[in-house]
C-alpha cells in the first residue's frame, strides 16, 4: 500500500441519530461496497459542480413511466444541474403520455378515474392485464387505449398542426419544437410553463437540448415513419442523423476547447443513451483529428448490470479508456456504481438540493449554431494542416 498510514481514512462511523441529513448519511454511513461506490459518485459529481462543469445526463429505463422526470430531473434542471440530455424515444413519448390528458383532453378519450400511470403487481397475471387493456412495465401499468393510442393521437396532432415540426431536424431540434408546441398549449390553458410537469416543456424553457441516438426505436419514430409515408417531401419529418452527431459533438468542443470548461457525463442505466453520449469524444478526436483533450472530464454511472456480461451498459470508464472515450488522467474521477438507479437517483437529488447546489444555465440549445460554426472551423483548419503539401 503506497499511502502512508497517517493519511488513511478511518472506518469509524458515528451512530445514526435520526437527525442526519441525506448528505450526512452518504458521507458518514456509506463506508463500503456499493454504499462507498455511491459516496464516491456523489463526491465526484460535487467536485464537477464546484468546478463549474457542463453536465450531460444519459437517461435510460423507466424514467418517465415511474415519474422520475417530475420528482428528480425537473428539480435538478431548474437549478442548472442538467445542461444536456441523451435519452430514448420512450422517455420522451411517455413524458407526452403523462401530459396530454391534463392539457389536451380533446386529443383522445380520457377515462375517468384512470391515472396516466398506476402501480401493478409485477407477479400478476399478464393474460388478465392484457385482457383488461393494461400495458405493464414491470410494476407500473397504464391503459392501452389512453396511454398508447391516445398518446399517438396527441403526438400526431402536434405534427399535423405545427409546420415547424415537418422539416429537416436533429433530434434535439425535434424535441425542442415539440416542447415549444406543448408549452404554447399550457399557456393557452392559463398554465405557467415554468411549473410544467413535462420534461420536454421544461427542457424548452431552460434551453436544454435532448438528443436521442435511437430515434426510430420507439413510438415517436414509428408514428413518424407512417406519417412520412403519406406526405410528400417538404412536408415530412426528416431526422438527420449525421447532423445530430455533429451538433451533439459541437457542445463538447464548445465547452472544452472554446470555453475551457470541464464536461461531466452522468449516466442513469446504460444502453444507447450512454454510448451515444460517449461516442462524441472519438468522433472529435479519432475521426475529425482534433485534440485528445476533447473527452469527458468525469464519467459517473449508476447501473446494475454486472461488468463481466460484456455489454455496453456495464462497461466501466477504465474500459472506455481503451476506446479513446475518456482521458487516462481523469480515471480517478470516474465512478461506476453497480446498483439500481431508481433507488439512488432520489437520494442523489435530495443530497444536491439540500446542499443548495446549483449552476448557471448554459442554454445550450440557443448557442448550438455558434458551437457548430466553431467546430466546423476547427475541423477545416485541422484538415488544412494535415493535407499533403
Amino acid at each position: 500500500m503506497d499511502e502512508p498510514k497517517g493519511r488513511l481514512r478511518s472506518v469509524d462511523p458515528p451512530p445514526i441519530t435520526g437527525r442526519e441529513s441525506t448528505t450526512d448519511l452518504i458521507r458518514q454511513a456509506m463506508a463500503a461496497g456499493i454504499g462507498r461506490q455511491f459516496r464516491d459518485f456523489v463526491a465526484s459529481l460535487q467536485l464537477s459542480i464546484d468546478e463549474d462543469h457542463t453536465l450531460v445526463w444519459s437517461l435510460a429505463g423507466i424514467v418517465s413511466v415511474a415519474g422520475y422526470t417530475r420528482s428528480c430531473l425537473i428539480p435538478l434542471m431548474r437549478r442548472g444541474l442538467i445542461h444536456a440530455i441523451s435519452t430514448t424515444d420512450a422517455v420522451a413519448y411517455h413524458d407526452l403520455q403523462g401530459w396530454w390528458p391534463r392539457f389536451m383532453p380533446e386529443a383522445a378519450e380520457v377515462k375517468p378515474g384512470v391515472p396516466e400511470f398506476f402501480e401493478v403487481d409485477s407477479r400478476g397475471d399478464d393474460r388478465a392485464y392484457a385482457a383488461d387493456g393494461i400495458v405493464r412495465v414491470y410494476d407500473i401499468g397504464f391503459d392501452e387505449g389512453q396511454g398508447l393510442l391516445g398518446t399517438d393521437r396527441a403526438l400526431m396532432q402536434f405534427v399535423e398542426r405545427n409546420r415547424a415540426l415537418r422539416t429537416n431536424l436533429t433530434t434535439a431540434e425535434f424535441f425542442w419544437r415539440l416542447g415549444q408546441a406543448m408549452k404554447e398549449v399550457e399557456l393557452a390553458n392559463g398554465h405557467d410553463p415554468a411549473d410544467s410537469p413535462s420534461l420536454l416543456v421544461q427542457a424548452h424553457v431552460h434551453q436544454v437540448p435532448i438528443f436521442c441516438g435511437a430515434f426510430w426505436d420507439g413510438s415517436i419514430g414509428l408514428n413518424l415513419a407512417r406519417f412520412n409515408l403519406f406526405n410528400p417531401p417538404g412536408q415530412q419529418v426528416v431526422i438527420e442523423g449525421d447532423r445530430d452527431v455533429h451538433q451533439f459533438a459541437s457542445l463538447m468542443h464548445q465547452t472544452i476547447a472554446v470555453e475551457g470548461r470541464g464536461m461531466t457525463l452522468v449516466i442513469m442505466g446504460g444502453g444507447v443513451p450512454k454510448n451515444y453520449s460517449l461516442q462524441i469524444g472519438p468522433y472529435l478526436t479519432q475521426i475529425c483529428g482534433l485534440s485528445d483533450e476533447l473527452r469527458y472530464t468525469a464519467e459517473l454511472q449508476i447501473c446494475d448490470a454486472p461488468v463481466d456480461n460484456m455489454s455496453l451498459s456495464s462497461a466501466p470508464a477504465v474500459e472506455a479508456l481503451t476506446w479513446g472515450k475518456v482521458l487516462e488522467r481523469t480515471l480517478p474521477r470516474n465512478v461506476y456504481v453497480r446498483a439500481d438507479w431508481s433507488v439512488l437517483l432520489p437520494v442523489l437529488t435530495q443530497s444536491l438540493l439540500e446542499q443548495g447546489r446549483q449552476l448557471p444555465g448554459r442554454q445550450l440549445f440557443f448557442t448550438r449554431e455558434g458551437a457548430r460554426q466553431a467546430l466546423d472551423r476547427a475541423i477545416r483548419e485541422r484538415a488544412e494542416v494535415s493535407a499533403p503539401a
